[in-house]
């Protein structure tokens, strides 16, 4: 239930569900914005496309597409979360 005590629609695209999707904080650091961050580990760690991605985030394909592209140039290595 949303704060103002109205129901709100779960999102799922492509049978993913936003509120299945857990981001660790220990992911973010000081060389990627965020939206980087959280696109490089949706693309990685959850396998998600970049159109589903694009969905669940509700931003165009585009800019989800550079995003990854920018975070990929920027950190080559995976995001660490073994001790998520």
């Amino acid at each position: 239930m949303h704060k103002n005590g109205k129901n709100r629609r779960e999102k799922v695209i492509y049978g993913v569900s936003i509120t299945d999707i857990y981001i660790p904080s220990c992911i973010f650091n000081k060389k990627l914005s965020s939206f980087e961050t959280i696109v490089k580990f949706l693309k990685e760690s959850n396998n998600l496309s970049i159109t589903q991605i694009s969905e669940l985030l509700d931003r165009k394909k585009q800019s989800v597409w550079r995003a990854y592209k920018n975070a990929v140039f920027k950190f080559k290595e995976s995001f660490d979360i073994t001790n998520f």
